[in-house]
């Protein structure tokens, strides 16, 4: 199996690696984690996350959280560019 570009040949990541994987900070990255969007591995005191995991969220495209949705901004009677 070829290594992707994400992985670089590594069977595990950091949250630091994956987080720029993702181009995402660090914190946002926890959050998906805890959240349960984004499956990690404990392994002593380190979290680690697979290479395939972060290709599976990424191909998913879930969003982070931090813009409404049109669904949730027309319930609150406004438009998706108004203010949040």
């Amino acid at each position: 199996m070829q290594p992707t570009k994400i992985s670089q040949g590594k069977i595990l990541l950091s949250r630091v690696e994956s987080a720029e994987a993702l181009s995402i900070s660090v914190s946002s990255l926890d959050r998906l984690i805890s959240k349960g969007e984004l499956k990690a591995r404990k392994l002593g005191d380190r979290v680690l996350i697979e290479p395939e995991e972060l290709e599976r969220f990424a191909r998913r495209g879930v969003r982070l959280g931090c813009h409404r949705s049109t669904k949730d901004a027309a319930a609150n009677g406004r438009s998706q560019s108004g203010a949040l």
